[in-house]
């Protein structure tokens, strides 16, 4: 598998927050965005909040498969990550590719991933918190993990990790999840 500039994975999109300071804070608006083409009311939103204590934890790399695939919008509230998405769109160019890029909580950058995107990061420093809001309904029986560390990725993690769960630490690999999922 190969690495890819970040912005060369089609339907990643890239926004900075526009901060408004006074004497009271800021205030920012963190995303606007209109429902997706045929979407009602009823679809499911989500916004959750990924607290990590210690520099080096590694989340993921997670998503969800058909018909609970999910559109998220994260950005790092405190601290910062090393964010990773995988291509898992048989149809894209970028299938099976990775792509990598540093989130800073003082930098305002907020990032969409589509559907059929696995997403995963390692913190860079302790006590970092991501603002998710995700589209699409949670199911566990749709829930799915590529291991972080599967060597034909050859994701280099920047930090020693620190953290991470057994699930991500025991999933299968990129080819394994293919085997499965054809």
């Amino acid at each position: 598998m190969s690495e890819v500039s970040f912005g060369k994975i089609e339907g990643l999109v890239f926004s900075k927050r526009q901060i408004e300071e006074d004497d009271r804070g800021s205030f920012s608006r963190v995303w606007e965005f209109d429902l997706p083409q045929g979407s009602t009311q009823e679809q499911n939103y989500a916004t959750c909040i990924s607290s990590n204590e210690h520099a080096g934890t590694i989340r993921g790399l997670h998503f969800q498969t058909k018909p609970f695939e999910e559109r998220k919008w994260l950005t790092c509230l405190d601290g910062s990550i090393f964010d990773v998405v995988l291509d898992l769109r048989r149809e894209s160019k970028t299938f099976g590719s990775w792509a990598q890029i540093e989130l800073h909580a003082n930098d305002a950058t907020s990032i969409e991933i589509p559907p059929g995107i696995a997403h995963g990061f390692q913190t860079l420093s302790p006590r970092t918190r991501i603002l998710y809001c995700i589209l699409g309904p949670y199911s566990i029986l749709h829930r799915k993990t590529i291991n972080p560390f599967d060597r034909t990725l050859a994701i280099t993690w920047p930090l020693k990790t620190s953290k991470i769960s057994r699930v991500d630490q025991n999933a299968p690999t990129f080819a394994e999840y293919l085997e499965v999922y054809r």
